[in-house]
């Protein structure tokens, strides 16, 4: 496999056609087609075949459904469970390092976003054992330090997942804008951050269903950033289904 020279966290090559704004309506519709069957209990692996082969779906707008559509139980579930901006002030959380800044290259390098029907914004990017720093990384760790900064926590936690290559590079970069910035923050590079979130009994941020099915308490901070940024954001909406 050929090494990651991306100096972007942009959009796929095929995404201006398979996200363009005509065939959003496509989108919707088998988006509310695959709500109706996983919401009656069908698996999501049967229910995208028999939608995404019904509207001649690609694989990536397949994955946009599969990330963006959730059942009533598991939106009724988070949302018992979300904390509010006015109630993070002096709170100790603990943050997805991995999927939350990777979210952000994504949005900050004009790749499509999803806000779903969690409420979560989620991208299509992903890693697989290895990370690779982007132009926009320090942008995105200045501003997400900012959007913190006014949400007034008492202590921040980044954890990066150690198997994954360069997360200590990351760790690195994040402990040294944290410093400049003044924010009590700390990075732990670790295995296992899935099960650290899940069974964290403070307040974690994460987009990571797996994650946000099992946590005690999370707080919805891409949302929280994108509604104070001032740029231009690439944002299907599919939260209404």
């Amino acid at each position: 496999m050929a090494p990651d020279r991306r100096q972007h966290r942009g959009p796929h090559q095929k995404d201006s056609i398979l996200f363009r704004k005509e065939g959003e309506k496509i989108l919707l519709q088998a988006a509310a087609d695959y709500y109706e069957l996983i919401n009656k209990g069908y698996t999501s692996k049967a229910s995208i075949k028999l939608v995404g082969d019904h509207f001649r779906l690609q694989e990536r707008q397949r994955q946009a459904i599969c990330r963006s559509v959730c059942t009533d139980a598991y939106k009724f579930s988070l949302q018992q469970r979300e904390v509010a901006p006015e109630a993070m002030s002096q709170q100790a959380i603990l943050i997805d390092g991995f999927n939350t800044i990777i979210t952000l290259e994504a949005l900050y390098s004009n790749a499509p976003l999803f806000k779903n029907r969690d409420q979560t914004i989620r991208d299509l990017s992903g890693i697989h054992g290895s990370y690779r720093k982007v132009v926009e990384t320090p942008l995105c760790i200045h501003d997400i330090a900012e959007s913190l900064r006014l949400l007034a926590p008492a202590t921040i936690t980044w954890l990066l997942d150690k198997p994954i290559s360069n997360s200590g590079r990351l760790a690195a970069l994040i402990r040294a804008i944290g410093k400049e910035r003044g924010l009590p923050w700390e990075v732990e590079v670790v295995n296992k951050v899935d099960q650290k979130l899940s069974e964290y009994d403070g307040v974690i941020v994460s987009t990571d269903s797996y994650i946000l099915k099992r946590c005690a308490h999370w707080f919805n901070l891409l949302n929280y950033h994108l509604e104070r940024i001032d740029r231009p954001v690439w944002l299907i909406d599919l939260s209404a289904i």
